[in-house]
């Protein structure tokens, strides 16, 4: 007997219902020379029990758009065993090897009846828990669903996946009494077609992640880098207006300074604050400070009566207008205390004669 095929098959476009249309003899396959004699499935989930066609059509509907929708093996059938065996036999290697992922199988005669096979479609999310049988058809293929297993595509499973196939395969050639064996260490399985398509998803799947990761970080940065300069920009806004704040007040003070610097300086100097647009004194000369020479000459000339020094103390008849016409009290008291201390000077300067 020679047995040389467990074969992963490509799907060459096809969709994960139509490969189960293919191996069930569904659809456009019904007809297909090469008959569907058997058909089973194992473990699927709640939402699709007892309905492989629905998982299938669900697993398109729902699964990632560059995912991986399932896992097609092909393996042959020993002539030696009836169809009842072989079943037996296909049941026992999925439930020894697949355990908890959700599949379907079949068993075709082959075209010239001379070469049984089964069709084993897997799906490499691995049920683990009651609770995961019990998710619906949208959270079961999500990335927070059930976990797919990605030891199924190793290079490795392979080979173990084989010694498994021929040691079920010489079990139950032993147990119908065969003296047929097949090696186990024969390694007679097609893995080159897995594997070149395998290499691409899984090359292109990395490509992917990478440009998203890239992608991700670029944009991150550009958003880091926009809201930087969003905020120097306004920093700079909140500098010039801060700027612009301080030499207004700064303006505001000197003034005010100034102001009350030019008042110290009249309060100094014994003069009085003008009424009206124009400065007076400034035709007429700055007035004589009390006990200056000036002050003394002035009053020498003055008549010795209490009228004469009075009037002598307060000024010419402009400046008692201009009195007048001052509208603060302020300059009130100032013109006030002038006057008193000029007196006070005048008592002091007639006490000498």
């Amino acid at each position: 007997m020679s047995i040389k095929q467990l074969k992963f098959v490509k799907s060459n476009g096809k969709s994960a219902l139509g490969i189960h249309e293919y191996i069930a003899r569904l659809g456009e396959n019904r007809d297909n020379a090469d008959k569907c004699l058997v058909q089973g499935y194992e473990h699927l989930p709640e939402f699709a029990r007892d309905n492989p066609l629905l998982f299938w059509q669900m697993t398109d509907e729902h699964e990632r758009a560059n995912a991986k929708a399932c896992t097609h093996v092909v393996v042959a059938l020993p002539r030696e065993l009836n169809v009842e065996a072989q079943t037996r036999m296909v049941e026992d290697f999925v439930q020894r090897n697949f355990k908890g992922c959700p599949l379907s199988w079949a068993i075709h005669e082959g075209k010239d009846q001379h070469n049984p096979h089964a069709h084993l479609q897997i799906c490499e999310r691995r049920i683990e828990t009651e609770r995961e049988a019990r998710f619906s058809e949208k959270r079961f293929f999500k990335r927070n669903g059930v976990k797919k297993d990605r030891t199924l595509n190793e290079r490795k499973f392979c080979s173990h996946l084989y010694r498994q196939y021929a040691g079920s395969i010489n079990h139950h050639l032993q147990k119908v009494g065969s003296e047929a064996r097949i090696s186990v260490e024969a390694r007679n399985y097609a893995f080159e077609e897995m594997s070149l398509s395998e290499k691409m998803q899984k090359n292109f799947d990395q490509e992917l992640a990478e440009l998203e990761k890239k992608q991700a970080k670029e944009m991150a940065e550009l958003l880091k880098n926009l809201n930087k300069e969003e905020k120097e920009t306004q920093g700079e806004k909140n500098d010039e207006l801060s700027r612009r704040e301080q030499n207004l007040k700064g303006t505001e003070r000197g003034d005010t300074q100034e102001a009350g610097k030019s008042g110290g300086e009249l309060e100094s100097t014994g003069e009085r604050p003008l009424s009206g647009g124009s400065n007076k004194s400034a035709g007429r000369g700055q007035e004589r400070s009390p006990g200056s020479e000036e002050y003394f000459e002035g009053l020498s000339g003055d008549n010795d009566s209490g009228s004469g020094g009075m009037e002598a103390g307060t000024g010419s008849g402009e400046n008692a207008k201009s009195d007048q016409e001052s509208p603060t009290i302020g300059a009130r008291l100032l013109e006030l205390a002038r006057t008193a201390q000029k007196a006070l000077f005048r008592n002091k300067w007639l006490q000498k004669f």
